[in-house]
């Protein structure tokens, strides 16, 4: 069915605890409409005080088809690139 993508809400931790949120419409500036089968891919990125961390949260779509919203919620661990964990330690 086809969709919107409505707002995101992200929650992010790095290793010493600290937590940053963000919430917002769509996301890099974009609400996108997907049909069925269509993708979306985008790239977006968070600082943090150490070179791991987390992110969790979730995306709000809008469905075109009943005028119903649904929640879909999102994680992913990640580890900076070994060039920025040198830039971060000195």
């Amino acid at each position: 069915m086809p969709a919107r993508l409505l707002t995101r809400h992200w929650i992010i931790t790095d290793a010493n605890g600290n937590v940053k949120e963000t919430r917002g419409d769509g996301v890099v500036g974009e609400q996108p409409y997907l049909k069925p089968g269509q993708g979306f891919r985008y790239s977006s990125g968070a600082v943090i005080e150490t070179p791991v961390g987390t992110m969790q949260g979730a995306i709000r779509w809008w469905r075109m088809t009943d005028s119903s919203s649904m929640r879909r919620s999102l994680r992913s661990d990640w580890r900076c690139p070994e060039c920025c964990t040198r830039s971060l330690s000195g």
